[in-house]
């Protein structure tokens, strides 16, 4: 993501940015994220370039803008500047939660529920996603039965739609075809999406 880049793009670049992916035809944009500015300034930008987007007729209306909030006031910042669709998350393991939210994956859960309860009574679409779902830097391979569970609580607080990520981009199609074989289960395929990384140029083997 941006905030793994070096330098940090201003909010009119990533703008442009957005509306050459759906000018390539993009029918959904992940288009900001309402974390903390503290811990993430690289992407404090969340209200200019939403904002933006929906106000240009290149973006808005031709592919659905989705952006992801931590808890209930980065989803209340998101509504406030008019998001149309929200995504909240659940990361695979303890330790990259710790790390990446300084909370357990339980807090998460709770922070989750609050953020969810705020987006349906706003009457906006809510998305899941799970992070690191494939592996983590820190623990290693992640089962696809965790990634499961981890599902069932987003499915549990109102999300409509899910999507595996594989942050790392070290998920290889074999381990990609175990954890969609999981989680289908549980969730309809047409309600599942992957969130691929190209890092070590699987993610197209795996789709």
């Amino acid at each position: 993501g941006l905030q793994a880049e070096a330098a940090t793009l201003p909010a009119a670049d990533k703008v442009e940015l957005i509306r050459r992916l759906v000018s390539a035809g993009a029918p959904m944009v992940d288009a900001a994220a309402f974390v903390h500015p503290k811990w993430n300034p690289k992407l404090a930008d969340g209200e200019e370039v939403l904002k933006a987007c929906l106000a240009d007729p290149a973006i808005a209306g031709r592919a659905t803008l989705t952006v992801i909030a931590p808890n209930e006031r980065g989803a209340q910042r998101a509504l406030d500047a008019g998001a149309r669709s929200v995504s909240i998350w659940l990361t695979g393991t303890e330790a990259f939660s710790k790390r990446n939210l300084n909370m357990s994956i339980a807090q998460h859960v709770d922070a989750n529920a609050r953020a969810a309860a705020a987006v349906r009574a706003a009457g906006v679409p809510l998305r899941g996603y799970v992070s690191n779902a494939v592996d983590c830097p820190f623990e290693g391979p992640v089962p696809p039965q965790r990634v499961r569970e981890l599902a069932q609580e987003l499915r549990r607080v109102g999300c409509e739609e899910l999507s595996l990520a594989d942050t790392r981009g070290t998920g290889d199609p074999a381990a990609v075809d175990a954890l969609l074989r999981e989680v289908l289960k549980d969730w309809p395929a047409d309600r599942v999406g992957l969130h691929l990384h190209n890092t070590y140029g699987f993610a197209l083997a795996s789709l």
